[in-house]
């Protein structure tokens, strides 16, 4: 009886050990992954070039999402550009190139109502979508995300991905995309004031540049133009005074 009594501690022992080390395990996991997260977020919300932004935002989620099992290929990504009445592919991933040129009327469907109301959204069926079924590369996902890309002001679209399995998008990759969602709208924001700037600074450039042409216009018509009379005259005069010291006097009033 003691020895089995033994034994069964030892066997409670070691499925304790084994439950502390498969827990610290995870926590390492965990925190490797939020550190992956932050540099990854830091280096999106530094980028300031609008169309690099775009690619980095796709390639982002595509490291942080994916595990060492899963196949990268069954991911598809798009990050959509609201132009007004409607969206466009800003650019995509594993998407064939009639998708990278759709276009999809912001009238109804899970996108408009997900960028609307502001909230992300799930899709359990991304081929029935209205306005996702125009992207075809969606067709043979069973679920796609959709995070729109708004503040309060302004719309700037959204971003969508999609899945060939079932459940992918569980508690902690829609933690990750929420993560990026708001570092995206962040980093839009900041690439749009960049982009105003340098239109500002090139409004200025031009302005200086046109000011300049006026003044050597405005110098040209009218002090050049006096500046040589006076010259010639000066030359006039020199040669004035050898013949007629009073004229040369005269001139030199002048």
């Amino acid at each position: 009886g003691g020895f089995a009594a033994e034994q069964g501690a030892k066997r409670i022992r070691q499925q304790i050990g084994t439950l502390v080390f498969a827990e610290k395990r995870t926590q390492e996991l965990d925190q490797d992954r939020l550190e992956a997260i932050y540099a990854i977020t830091s280096t999106l919300t530094s980028t300031l070039k609008m169309d690099r932004l775009l690619d980095l935002a796709l390639d982002v989620s595509a490291t942080l999402l994916i595990e060492e099992e899963d196949n990268p290929a069954t991911l598809v990504s798009a990050f959509l550009l609201s132009t007004g009445d409607r969206l466009v592919v800003g650019t995509g991933r594993r998407m064939n190139p009639g998708d990278l040129k759709a276009v999809l009327p912001y009238k109804r469907g899970m996108i408009v109502e997900a960028l609307r109301g502001g909230d992300p959204r799930l899709i359990d069926t991304p081929e029935q979508d209205l306005e996702l079924r125009r992207i075809t590369a969606f067709h043979q996902c069973a679920e796609a995300y959709v995070y729109p890309l708004r503040t309060t002001r302004e719309v700037f679209g959204a971003l969508v991905f999609g899945h060939a399995t079932r459940g992918f998008f569980n508690d902690t990759r829609l933690e990750i995309l929420e993560i990026i969602g708001r570092q995206c709208l962040v980093a839009l924001r900041n690439a749009e004031l960049y982009e105003e700037l340098e239109r500002e600074k090139e409004r200025m450039i031009d302005v200086q540049e046109e000011a300049q042409k006026k003044l050597a216009r405005d110098l040209h018509d009218g002090p050049t133009q006096s500046v040589a009379a006076i010259a010639m005259r000066v030359n006039f005069t020199r040669r004035l005074l050898e013949r007629d010291v009073k004229g040369a006097g005269d001139e030199l009033f002048k």
